[in-house]
């Protein structure tokens, strides 16, 4: 049987989650913004030249490299942040399961009783 602490737990920890999530967020919209206003930098200063589109671009990744990885990173930590609310979330469904099926046993069982007396 569950406890109020069990569920509470529960709640608090996807609270919790949500709290940690929104600061990866907006570091992955920082790091973005930063890569893309170097890119154009860059761009525009001619800063990266190449003979094609494919030769500009891999120029142009690796002169950025260093905010590539960050964005990754970020990314991945976004992820596995993700990961961790919907986990969280599943055992909350599983705790809103487990009340449903206690108050159906607890009906039937009630309803047997009232049966009985009747009976």
């Amino acid at each position: 049987m569950l406890t109020n602490e069990e569920i509470s737990d529960a709640f608090s920890a996807l609270r919790r989650e949500y709290y940690r999530a929104e600061p990866l967020l907006l570091a992955e919209m920082r790091i973005k913004n930063t890569l893309d206003r170097k890119e154009m930098e860059l761009l525009a200063a001619e800063a990266i030249t190449g003979g094609n589109a494919e030769t500009r671009g891999a120029k142009l990744k690796q002169a950025t490299i260093e905010l590539h990885d960050a964005l990754d990173e970020a990314r991945v930590a976004i992820l596995n942040s993700n990961t961790r609310i919907k986990t969280i979330t599943q055992e909350i469904e599983s705790i809103k399961w487990q009340i449903r099926n206690t108050e159906n046993i607890l009906r039937g069982t009630e309803m047997r009783r009232e049966a009985k007396k009747d009976g």
